[in-house]
């Protein structure tokens, strides 16, 4: 898996979405998003199995 870039990530998806973000603006979302990307690091990482999952599936 290739890092993370969070501030190349906000530049390309600010402007879809109808964001206006200054410089300082890109680098605060930015160290927000590594903190999360922090937090969903290890359990991306953790590999499920289909047996793994126990939701009920409609499939008509």
């Amino acid at each position: 898996m290739e890092p993370f870039d969070a501030e190349t990530f906000i530049r390309a998806v600010a402007p879809s979405i109808g964001l206006e973000l200054t410089p300082p603006e890109v680098t605060a979302v930015a160290e927000q998003f590594n903190r999360i990307h922090g937090f969903a690091e290890p359990v991306l990482a953790f590999g499920l199995q289909p047996k793994d999952e126990h939701v009920l599936r409609f499939e008509p």
